[in-house]
């Protein structure tokens, strides 16, 4: 008979309620048998399920649930939701709570802990601190052995690079994993599936494997233990040696009784591999398992030399935002297998780099891709065999200074540093001014744009109007614009600034292409989508939409700032075709339409800038868009010319 716990959790209600909440969400994540699958308590576990609990009416601070024993520990985490979508969650990463049961009727009342009562069958204990791993001994040398030996330990050569001291730590399909400095491990493609100094948890499918190789011919023993931490809930685990893909030894693991590597007197060759692969035996439940191979290699002669990084080259580079360039990592020797050398940024908001390169055996040079992501500096770090060396990148931002394009003899209409939102109006009265010290032009504040998670409406609108009725027949605008580096992007053109007259004359600019679209980046595009214009001359149909057409690079990476500016000039009248319409990106013109019909009924000018992320179709909104959508603007140079 399954024996219950009941339990409250309690939270405080921060809402301001000006945002109509209508309800809440409780998520848990708990190793009880409530919650399958269920995993050993494992504080370097991160990427867990959460359990998603009822909803919860708006304003209520406090929720009970029952879990069934055994149980050790509950994370749990809240958040609120209204029509537009939910909130943040109250700690993005879960608080923690352990509980230990009791026994017998007599059972003490739960202490008052702070957000988690223990109503019923427990107590809340703080977690018992993690057991030292234990070396294993090596094994001993082998008999008639005249050469150097040197051993290799798994636990104490555990490192975050790949190819340090030999070990790599891959799936069992040869992948590497991906290392977590935050927690020490090696993170897989599949649940659960990781490698820590001491040990592994296969995926479901795909095995865990820790990857030994060979540096120098010689002869091999292998030693060190394995052992499966828990039988609860699962069939066990299977631990395969093997070398060059062939099978030394298996160890099929039933029971928590540690197991002993023995394969000795093993012939090797500089550049074989020696892998240990962990795979479950059909269960995935509480399947980690110690791993603390030892190796000891007698080699026929001399110790040979690893491989370190002596030095990068060039030692410091200049980029510009959104731009890249190459660094050469050099090695004081040509590795006998392939070396993985890993990489790093110190400020990856600034510069990135690939994880790592591979240089291949016998050769002694790689190549680093540095991408400048915004203006600032960074550190980057190659390593390999615990050396390193450092490039100093700087990055700078393309954005210029001036407005180079601005029609002469033009009236500055507008030259707005977004402080404040005045002299510009938001229509709805959600366009915040936030701090953001990467803004190039005008910095720090900028105006924000946000479209929640999902979301199938809503964002935000800010327009600028000339004063007095006036218009003019020639309308610049200049605008120092970003996205969030998390932005989707829509299956059609994504709308962003407007330019209009006051009789229903529109011309728009946005950005088009992205993954959604099957493209690899997004580009600025436009149209002429005034009703009534007839530019079939240009663009083959009435409503005309125009795409980079100089031959310049148009592309515009999220997160990146860049400079647009946009000049547009009426037509006399709406058949005349001398209007035009032209594009800068960075200074650079990328599009310019001439013999265009673009102005009012009769023959009225231009009035209006308008940022609007326009969702009309409505066709994926609420869909596309998995996470918010952000714009940031910087600076509005406006300039008008009759």
């Amino acid at each position: 008979m399954s024996t219950f716990i009941n339990c409250k959790v309690t939270w405080a209600d921060n809402s301001s309620g000006v945002t109509d909440e209508t309800g809440q969400e409780l998520q848990i994540y708990t190793d009880s048998p409530s919650f399958v699958p269920n995993i050993p308590v494992d504080l370097t576990v991160i990427n867990h399920p959460w359990m998603e609990l009822l909803p919860i009416a708006a304003g209520e601070t406090e929720a009970q649930f029952r879990l069934e024993a055994p149980v050790t520990f509950v994370k749990f985490r809240v958040r609120q939701y209204n029509a537009n979508g939910p909130g943040e969650w109250s700690v993005p990463a879960g608080t923690i709570f352990y509980i230990a049961q009791t026994a017998g009727a007599n059972t003490p009342e739960a202490p008052s802990t702070p957000g988690f009562v223990i109503t019923e069958g427990g107590i809340v204990v703080p977690p018992p601190p993690p057991p030292p791993p234990v070396d294993p001994p090596p094994p001993p040398p082998p008999t008639g052995g005249t050469g150097t030996t040197n051993n290799y330990v798994f636990t104490t050569q555990f490192s975050g690079v790949q190819g340090q001291s030999g070990w790599s730590y891959k799936e069992a399909n040869g992948t590497d994993m991906t290392y977590s400095s935050a927690n020490s491990l090696w993170n897989g493609s599949q649940t659960y599936m990781y490698i820590w100094s001491g040990g592994a948890h296969p995926g479901q499918t795909v095995g865990a494997m820790i990857r030994w190789t060979v540096p120098e011919t010689g002869v091999m023993n292998i030693g060190g233990t394995t052992q499966l931490y828990s039988t609860t809930g699962n069939t066990g685990v299977t631990v395969t040696v093997k070398q060059n893909g062939s099978t030394l030894e298996t160890k099929n693991l039933t029971t928590t009784a540690v197991a002993t590597f023995t394969s000795s007197g093993v012939a090797v060759t500089a550049g074989d591999t020696i892998d240990f692969i962990l795979t479950t035996n059909g269960q995935l439940t509480n399947n980690s398992t110690s791993l603390a191979p030892s190796i000891q290699l007698t080699t026929n002669g001399t110790t040979p030399t690893n491989p370190t990084v002596s030095s990068v080259s060039p030692t410091s580079l200049s980029l510009t935002v959104g731009g890249s360039g190459p660094v050469t990592v050099n090695l004081s020797s040509a590795p006998s297998a392939s070396a993985t050398v890993s990489l790093s940024s110190s400020d990856v908001t600034k510069a990135t780099v690939p994880a790592s390169i591979i240089v291949p055996a016998g050769q002694t040079t790689g190549l680093i891709t540095v991408t400048g992501v915004a203006a600032g500096t960074s550190n980057v770090t190659a390593t390999y065999n615990s050396s390193s060396k450092i490039c100093a990148v700087t990055v700078s931002n393309p954005v210029s200074g001036s407005w180079a394009n601005a029609p002469a003899g033009g009236t500055v209409l507008l030259d707005h540093a977004f402080n404040t939102v005045s002299p510009l109006f938001p229509t709805y009265n959600n366009t915040p001014i936030v701090s953001d010290p990467t803004a190039p032009y005008s910095p720090n504040n900028v105006a924000k744009h946000r479209l929640e998670a999902r979301a199938g409406t809503g964002g935000d609108e800010t327009y600028y109007v000339v004063p007095n009725g006036i218009s003019y027949r020639e309308l610049y605008v200049g605008m120092i614009w970003r996205t969030n580096p998390q932005f989707q992007g829509r299956i059609v053109m994504n709308k962003l600034w407007f330019i209009r007259g006051n009789t229903g004359t529109n011309l728009f600019y946005g950005i088009n292409g992205g993954p959604r679209q099957g493209q690899g980046s997004f580009y600025l595009a436009g149209s002429v989508n005034t009703g009534g214009i007839d530019n079939t001359h240009i663009f083959g149909d009435q409503v005309g939409n125009f795409y980079p057409n100089t031959g310049a690079n148009a592309n515009v990476s999220m997160g990146v700032w860049y400079k647009i500016e946009s000049h547009v000039r009426c037509s006399t009248t709406r058949t005349s075709r001398d209007g035009f319409a032209k594009v800068w990106l960075d200074g650079t013109l990328i599009m310019n339409y001439t013999n265009l019909n673009y102005c009012g009924p009769n023959g009225e000018g231009l009035n209006t800038w308008l940022w609007n992320e326009t969702w009309d179709g409505n066709q994926d909104m609420g869909v596309s868009n998995t996470v918010a959508w952000e714009h940031y603007m910087d600076h509005v140079y406006i300039v008008g010319k009759n």
